[in-house]
């Protein structure tokens, strides 16, 4: 993550109703496959690996990745995984691809992309996306345990609920439903959150003149 930051100079920008806080000038960015924006289909997202991102550092985020997916089928209703699964193979959509120098990798199964960041906290809003996101917080040089003190907060404010999150906590979340992560508990905290998500225009192929039957 921190290498991903340094190829990119500037934060992304998800606009006013989905911005993103960041606290010390720490930077929040995605990697992934992505929807063209100004030409149709889905790009690779492999050409930050062209602007001095390294292709071990994307093969760790791309593992990341995997096993999020990992947990996805272990845990998630049986329902959701054949609503995805069905889709997949009726369009073959682009997910996250390892890096070329990847040998033996393959492509993540579900998600086109993660969004990540270091200390960085969201206005609530949704997201359009095709099925469950998936949210992680972590913590560098910490060995995790069950009872580890909690980090941040994942709220869903319509709901009245806020989820504590502890350093490793995977949560599964439908992103239709309002939601925000908080500012980290600790200021002495460094906390990597990583956000697991598939768009629907990924699924839709980023076509409107592409007809599924």
């Amino acid at each position: 993550m921190r290498s991903c930051a340094q190829t990119q100079p500037h934060s992304l920008s998800r606009g006013k109703g989905n911005h993103v806080f960041t606290d010390d000038n720490n930077k929040y960015y995605c990697v992934g496959a992505q929807p063209g924006r100004a030409e149709r289909g889905v790009l690779s997202g492999l050409y930050k690996l062209k602007h001095g991102f390294m292709d071990h550092h994307w093969d760790c985020i791309h593992n990341t990745v995997k096993r999020a997916e990992h947990a996805f089928d272990m845990f998630m209703d049986t329902d959701i995984i054949r609503h995805i699964v069905n889709a997949k193979r009726r369009v073959q959509f682009r997910t996250m691809e390892a890096s070329p120098s990847s040998v033996h990798a393959t492509s993540a199964r579900y998600y086109n992309g993660v969004g990540f960041g270091v200390n960085v906290f969201l206005r609530c809003h949704t997201d359009k996306d095709f099925t469950m996101s998936i949210v992680q917080v972590h913590l560098d040089n910490v060995m995790y345990h069950n009872e580890d003190r909690i980090v941040c907060y994942f709220t869903f404010p319509r709901l009245g609920i806020a989820v504590a999150l502890r350093p490793g906590d995977i949560l599964m979340f439908n992103p239709q439903e309002p939601h925000c992560i908080s500012s980290r508990c600790n200021e002495e905290d460094e906390i990597y959150c990583i956000s697991c998500y598939l768009k629907t225009q990924v699924v839709g192929l980023n076509d409107n003149s592409n007809t599924v039957i």
